[in-house]
């Protein structure tokens, strides 16, 4: 809905209120694709979570071998969840480093 309202604005379907300042370019894709992206991670996480509850995390003497496959596609879940995560808060950390050394940015 965001992204639909910022395209009507740029459009100049909106009216121009007397306090607002129209931007050139709004980037008006952004929300909904930021929206993709939560939506991705979330669904991956439930994934992840329903496969471990469905199976565990671990083989017994009971799992026969479509358990062990989808065993390993939980485990697979999970490493491939906490990897990106764990770059991105990395890389968030960072950020305050890096921004020093730009002196637009400071």
């Amino acid at each position: 809905i965001v992204s639909i309202l910022a395209l009507i604005h740029k459009k100049k379907g909106i009216p121009k209120l007397p306090t607002s300042i129209r931007v050139d370019d709004s980037q008006y894709i952004v929300p909904m694709l930021l929206a993709l992206q939560m939506w991705d991670f979330v669904s991956d996480i439930n994934l992840s979570i329903d496969m471990i509850q469905t199976h565990g995390l671990f083989f017994d003497e009971t799992s026969d071998a479509n358990d062990k496959w989808l065993i390993s596609c939980a485990w697979l879940s999970v490493v491939f969840v906490f990897i990106p995560w764990v770059t991105n808060i990395s890389q968030a950390l960072q950020i305050k480093a890096s921004i020093s050394k730009n002196p637009m940015a400071v």
